[in-house]
C-alpha cells in the first residue's frame, strides 16, 4: 500500500487538518465568548432578583411597622396610662387619676 496515490490522499488530509485548526480555534473562542454572556446574563439576573428581595423585605418590613402603629393607635392613650389603684375602674373616678 505504498502506492503514490496513498500518500497523496494522506497529505490531502493533513493540509486540511491544518486548513482547519484556525477555524476550530475561532469556534472556541465564540463558544468561549458565548459562556461569557450567559455568565453574565445570570449575575445580572441574580443581582436583579437580589434586589427584589431586598425591596420585598423593606416593605414587609415597612407594613409590619404599620401595622404595629395602627394596632397601637386603636388602642388609645388610655390603654398606655399606669394602672392605678382598684378603685380608678369606675368611670366617676377617672378624673381622679394621679
Amino acid at each position: 500500500m505504498d502506492s503514490p496515490i496513498v500518500a497523496d490522499v494522506v497529505e490531502v488530509l493533513e493540509q486540511a487538518q491544518q486548513a482547519q485548526a484556525p477555524y476550530n480555534e475561532q469556534l472556541q473562542a465564540l463558544e468561549l465568548q458565548k459562556i461569557q454572556a450567559q455568565i453574565m446574563e445570570l449575575q445580572a439576573k441574580a443581582q436583579k432578583y437580589s434586589q427584589q428581595g431586598a425591596l420585598v423585605q423593606a416593605h414587609t418590613t415597612s407594613e409590619e411597622i404599620s401595622q404595629v402603629q395602627a394596632i397601637e393607635g386603636q388602642q388609645g392613650p388610655e390603654s398606655k396610662k399606669p394602672q392605678g389603684s382598684e378603685w380608678q375602674k369606675y368611670p366617676s373616678a377617672h378624673h381622679l387619676e394621679y
